[in-house]
């Protein structure tokens, strides 16, 4: 079977359901977004050497191809993102939290190289829940979907800031600066 099926030349996708939509259409936004975050995160995994950080991203990127075909409309087809799926994040959260040092002011994105490409991924994260809140104003979007990508940001922030620390490459905090 060929890569190619001609059927978009012209500017339409098919769905999941069947439903043939224009390719600029806010549902293909969010699951080329998060088509996006998840290709993202296999760069992210080539350049960290923990392998269960490797493992737990592999797991994301997982959750991630369901959350794309769920929003693509192939919500008949599988079983999608439950809340466990979003505890376990939290678990992740809560056990690097307690590794790495209090946060008092906000941080520069940056410091080691695989540091700074989570941090981008979180960036896209973020964009890819605003584009899903975007749909979920005309289609149904559950819950779930929208607090997975919620978390999941919140995961790479605090995951940069462990690979960061374990290096130990200090956040660089950014105070602000006074108005005039």
């Amino acid at each position: 079977m060929a890569i190619y099926t001609k059927k978009g030349d012209f500017g339409k996708t098919g769905l999941a359901d069947g439903k043939e939509i224009d390719k600029d259409d806010d549902v293909v936004e969010a699951y080329g977004t998060i088509d996006e975050l998840n290709s993202l995160l296999g760069l992210v995994k080539s350049k960290i050497t923990n392998e269960n950080v490797q493992k737990e991203i592999e797991r994301i990127q997982k959750n991630l191809f369901t959350i794309g075909v769920e929003i693509a409309g192939g919500k008949r087809e599988f079983k999608g993102i439950e809340y466990y799926e979003i505890d376990e994040i939290e678990k992740q959260i809560d056990v690097i939290e307690n590794k790495i040092p209090k946060l008092n002011h906000f941080i520069i994105p940056g410091g080691e190289t695989s540091a700074s490409l989570v941090h981008f991924a979180r960036t896209v994260c973020r964009r890819c829940e605003r584009k899903v809140v975007k749909v979920s104003k005309r289609e149904k979007v559950r819950n779930e979907i929208l607090v997975y990508l919620n978390r999941l940001s919140d995961f790479l922030f605090v995951l940069a800031r462990e690979i960061n620390y374990e290096k130990k490459i200090q956040d660089v905090e950014w105070k602000g600066k006074k108005l005039l």
